[in-house]
């Protein structure tokens, strides 16, 4: 059965994309960094070519970047930040669809226990797993390398404290 869901989700990406690419002013996607320990949290979704991704999601109009982040996050792990947990981490060009556009991308440092509260049961993924930061799984979007490169290098320079 996962089979034929995992076709489905590919084969519907590859006839729109087309609509996608020529829409005129797409809204907004965001993609948040979530970390715990050393380990990133990774998504796979049915709708796309179906690689390791960051979670998140298209803003609704008239959505802050920073709201629809947060709303994302929490609709597709259940993992709840706040507004103060959010780092801007730039914009990025993705290339996890078969058309390429830009995602607003946020870093997210959580504790373990919030961490725990990982679920599941969105039906737009296929898989939902933590990662190694230094060990990251071969079939993934590139632009995650861009984006944790750049956050150890600010945390290397910052203090960092997390919130328990």
């Amino acid at each position: 059965m996962w089979h034929l869901y995992n076709w489905l989700g590919r084969a519907a990406n590859r006839s729109l994309w087309f609509i996608f690419r020529v829409s005129p002013q797409p809204l907004p996607r965001v993609r948040i960094a979530v970390i715990c320990e050393g380990q990133i949290l990774l998504v796979k979704p049915w709708f796309s070519r179906q690689v390791w991704s960051l979670p998140g999601g298209g803003a609704k109009l008239h959505e802050s970047l920073t709201i629809a982040a947060m709303r994302e996050l929490n609709e597709e792990t259940g993992i709840s930040v706040s507004a103060g947990e959010l780092h801007d981490a730039g914009v990025v060009m993705s290339d996890e669809g078969y058309a390429k556009f830009r995602v607003h991308c946020f870093v997210a440092y959580i504790s373990a226990s919030k961490a725990r509260q990982l679920r599941t049961t969105d039906a737009e993924l296929i898989a939902t797993a933590w990662h190694p930061l230094r060990a990251l799984p071969h079939d993934r979007v590139h632009f995650i390398d861009y984006i944790i490169e750049d956050t150890l290098a600010a945390r290397a320079t910052a203090p960092y404290t997390v919130q328990r």
